[in-house]
C-alpha cells in the first residue's frame, strides 16, 4: 500500500491498482477566505484516480472549486465513496458535479471493493471516517471525528490493529 500526502486532509492511498483520494482540496480559500493552502498549485492527476471518498461536507473536504475542476471525462470515470446519509443533500451536489456514480458505504459495516476492505463510520450526523485494509495493512482516517473512549474502543474491535492514522490536525474538534 502506497500513501501519498497531497494537501490539508487530502491524502491518495494506492494499493492493488486502485487509487482513492481523501478529502481533495487544492484550489481556493475556505470558511468565509480564512483559510488557505500553504502548498499552492498542487498538481493530481485524475486520470489515474479511480475513487474520491469525502468525509463530510465542510468546504475544506468537500470543496466544490477542487471538484468542479476535475475534467469531466474524469468525472464520468471516476467514482465517489460518501458515507450513507439520510440527506441525499450531498449525493446530488456530487451529480450535479457531473460525476456518474456516487457509492454510498454502509456506516459501521465492511463493505469489498476491487478487493479491497473499507469501512465507513460517522460521528454524529455529519463527520465520517474510513478503514482502508489492503495488502495486510490498515490506514485508519479518522479526519475531523471526534469520540469518546467507549467508542474508540467500538472500532478499534470493529477494525483491529491500525497501521496508519491520519486524524485532523486543525482547530475543528
Amino acid at each position: 500500500m502506497n500513501i501519498e500526502f497531497v494537501s490539508h486532509a487530502g491524502f491518495i492511498v494506492e494499493t492493488k491498482g486502485v487509487r482513492i483520494f481523501c478529502d481533495p482540496w487544492l484550489k481556493s480559500k475556505t470558511f468565509n477566505e480564512s483559510w488557505s493552502l500553504l502548498a499552492k498549485d498542487v498538481k493530481v492527476d485524475y486520470s489515474s484516480i479511480d475513487y474520491i471518498f469525502v468525509t463530510h461536507e465542510h468546504p475544506d473536504h468537500f470543496n466544490f472549486p477542487t471538484l468542479k475542476s476535475i475534467d469531466p471525462k474524469h468525472k464520468k470515470r471516476i467514482k465517489i465513496l460518501y458515507q450513507e446519509h439520510a440527506s441525499l443533500r450531498l449525493k446530488n451536489a456530487f451529480e450535479m458535479l457531473g460525476f456518474s456514480e456516487v457509492i454510498e458505504l454502509p456506516i459501521y459495516k465492511w463493505t469489498i471493493l476491487n478487493d479491497i476492505e473499507l469501512y465507513c463510520g460517522s460521528a454524529g450526523s455529519m463527520d465520517s471516517f474510513l478503514a482502508i485494509k489492503s495488502d495486510g495493512q490498515t490506514i485508519l482516517n479518522l479526519n475531523d471525528c471526534v469520540f469518546n473512549k467507549k467508542q474508540y474502543n467500538y472500532i478499534k474491535k470493529q477494525i483491529g490493529n491500525i497501521d496508519f492514522l491520519f486524524t485532523q490536525f486543525s482547530f475543528a474538534n
